[in-house]
């Protein structure tokens, strides 16, 4: 969220050859936030923050366009994209070691490239990149 109301949206964009990558993890996100939804059960107190996580998830995946372009403003979605992005990028390491534990060299390289992507454009976007 913005620090102020007069702060400038500072917006990032989303390579095009990454946006399948980062449309691809948002929609995990999704299924994931849908899921704590579903988990709520009746329990009607437990539902505003599994809704918003929801809302917030939901708002970053249309700010890619869904393909057509990739401009995030990171003064709204930083931290639902620093989250979905650190989710993904441990992913891509554990399927990285897991191909190099099975000799797997096309899943290797494929975890490898999408690491390579997503690093590079948390650089950019000047977020956090987690540590193995």
């Amino acid at each position: 969220m913005p620090t102020s109301p007069t702060d400038p949206p500072r917006i990032i964009v989303a390579p095009t050859e990454l946006l399948p990558l980062l449309q691809e993890c948002l929609l995990e996100c999704v299924h994931s936030a849908a899921e704590g939804v579903e988990q709520c059960g009746f329990d009607v107190e437990a539902y505003p923050d599994a809704l918003a996580r929801l809302d917030l998830i939901r708002a970053l995946l249309d700010a890619t366009g869904w393909g057509e372009h990739g401009d995030i403003d990171l003064s709204v979605h930083r931290e639902a994209l620093q989250d979905a992005l650190s989710e993904r990028l441990a992913t891509e390491r554990d399927m990285q070691a897991s191909a190099e534990q099975d000799a797997s060299e096309g899943g290797r390289q494929r975890a490898s490239e999408y690491i390579g992507q997503l690093v590079t454009f948390m650089q950019e976007a000047g977020l956090v990149i987690p540590n193995d």
